[in-house]
């Protein structure tokens, strides 16, 4: 079995047992308790949490992610190096806002 097969195998757990605990993968996110807060008091997910809760690669979800507007990029990105090593943080109206305009697609 290749990594991207186990990776998927293990994503699709992950969201099965959030089902059985009465809880639907798009759903865990937690409503924002005072709107008028700004957006630096909002929860911030990794790109490994919302690969998790929505039963997407890591990969994708980064690639979904990296241009949005008002994610925290921390780290490196230096175009000299092979490697990129920037981390995504993800501030909760963002992913609310791209789920939004993701299901809106979908119709």
């Amino acid at each position: 079995m290749d990594s991207d097969t186990l990776r998927a195998a293990q994503d699709s757990m992950k969201a099965a047992n959030l089902r059985k605990q009465g809880e639907h993968p798009c759903r865990t996110f937690q409503q924002p308790q005072h709107e008028d807060r700004g957006i630096e008091f909002d929860r911030h997910y990794s790109v490994q949490e919302i690969a998790e809760i929505w039963g997407l690669s890591v990969d994708k979800v980064r690639q979904i992610f990296e241009n949005e507007p008002d994610v925290l990029r921390v780290g490196k990105g230096d175009r000299r190096s092979c490697r990129r090593y920037i981390t995504l943080m993800i501030p909760e109206r963002v992913v609310r806002r791209v789920h939004a305009r993701l299901r809106a697609r979908g119709k």
